[in-house]
C-alpha cells in the first residue's frame, strides 16, 4: 500500500492491471489487494476478505503485481540485481527482472496462468506441508489411497504434498500419527499435480 499511495507509477501500474485482469474475464484486482484486514468488521469478514485473495486467479496476478511494484521501486534507488531466480509463479517475475518483458507482460502471463490452474468439480484438488524429508512424505503418500504427488521438495525438512482433496486428508492424519506435523495450505487447487494441468493450454 505504502508504494501505491505514494508514487503516481505505482498507481499507473495498479490501474492497468485491473485493467488486464478485467480483459481477461477476473475482473480488477485492487479493491482485494488494497483492502486494510484492521478495517473487517469481523473475524469471519477477516477471513472471507483472505478467501477471496486466496482464489489462484486473483492470487497469481496479485503476488506478481507486488513484486513487479517492489522491483521498479528498488531499481529507482539504483538497486539491481546481478542475478534473479524464482520458484513455479516466481520464475514469471524472474524473467520479468531479468528483462525478457515488461510489467504489463508479467501480470497478462501470471492472470492467464491463475485462471488456467482454477479449480473445477473435476479436477479441485488441495496441498500439504509437512515437517519431513522427501523419503517420509512419499512414505506417508504411499501409505493412502488416492492421487498424490511430491509436488516441491523445499528442504530436507519440508515437502509438499498435492493432489485429490480425500487423499491429503488422509495424508494428513497419516502424518500426526507418524508424528509428523502437517500444514494444510491455503490454496485453491492442487498446484504441482496434473490437477493444475490446464494451464498449460491456456499459456500455449
Amino acid at each position: 500500500r505504502m508504494v501505491i499511495e505514494r508514487f503516481g507509477w505505482a498507481r499507473r501500474l495498479v490501474e492497468r492491471a485491473d485493467e488486464i485482469t478485467t480483459e481477461l474475464g477476473t475482473g480488477p484486482i485492487s479493491p482485494l489487494i488494497l483492502k486494510n484486514p484492521e478495517c473487517a468488521v469481523s473475524a469471519e469478514e477477516k477471513k472471507a476478505w483472505a478467501k477471496d485473495l486466496a482464489r489462484t486467479e486473483v492470487a497469481q496476478p496479485a503476488i506478481c503485481l507486488a513484486s513487479a511494484l517492489w522491483l521498479e521501486f528498488l531499481q529507482k534507488l539504483g538497486i539491481d540485481p546481478d542475478a534473479v531466480g524464482g520458484h513455479s509463479l516466481g520464475e514469471l517475475t524472474a524473467f520479468h527482472a531479468a528483462g525478457a518483458f515488461d510489467a504489463e507482460t508479467l501480470i497478462r502471463l501470471a492472470a492467464i496462468r491463475g485462471r488456467g490452474m482454477m479449480p473445477s468439480p473435476d479436477t479441485s484438488g488441495a496441498m500439504v506441508s509437512l515437517a519431513c524429508d522427501a523419503e517420509s512424505a512419499r512414505a506417508i503418500a504411499d501409505s493412502v489411497e488416492g492421487y498424490l504427488v511430491l509436488a516441491n521438495l523445499n528442504s530436507p525438512r519440508q515437502t509438499v504434498l498435492s493432489g485429490e482433496t480425500s487423499a491429503i486428508e488422509a495424508a494428513i492424519e497419516e502424518a500426526s500419527d507418524r508424528g509428523v506435523t502437517a500444514h494444510r495450505l491455503p490454496v485453491s487447487n492442487a498446484f504441482h499435480s496434473r490437477l493444475a494441468q490446464g494451464a498449460c493450454a491456456a499459456l500455449e
